[in-house]
């Protein structure tokens, strides 16, 4: 399926699950597979997750996110990433060698991984760094 029409069925999915919020759309693009990044009029842009139905506002400038923004947007892809990969949080406790709980508070953005972790987190899925790195 070609993008155009990949990010067609996306944005009618994510206005069937919020339509007051996606009335108007100003611009919108396949950000990943089952994923559609979306710009409103007044500029304010979120992530639709088909893959589990939500949707989060992004930070207005990615140079400048918060460590919590930074959080949510980390575990928003990682939770993409682990399912794309089949892997549970346990699962992925087992592979990386950290806790579970390390790993619920990351995919939840409760917090955000060391470098050591996260590149055990990126080794153990078989994923590359970018595929958990927001930008815009």
């Amino acid at each position: 399926m070609d993008d155009e029409k990949c990010a067609n069925e996306l944005l009618e999915e994510a206005r069937a699950y919020f339509p007051l919020l996606f009335k108007k759309v100003a611009s919108y693009r396949v950000y990943a597979p089952m994923a559609l990044l979306i710009e409103l009029p007044d500029r304010k842009v979120f992530l639709f997750d088909s893959l589990n139905q939500t949707t989060t506002r992004l930070p207005d400038d990615d140079n400048i996110m918060t460590k919590e923004q930074t959080g949510r947007v980390f575990g928003i892809l990682l939770r993409r990433v682990m399912a794309r990969k089949g892997f549970t949080q346990i699962g992925l406790a087992e592979a990386t060698g950290l806790r579970q709980c390390q790993i619920c508070n990351y995919t939840y953005g409760r917090s955000v991984p060391s470098y050591y972790a996260f590149d055990k987190i990126v080794r153990a899925l078989g994923c590359s760094a970018e595929d958990l790195r927001y930008v815009k």
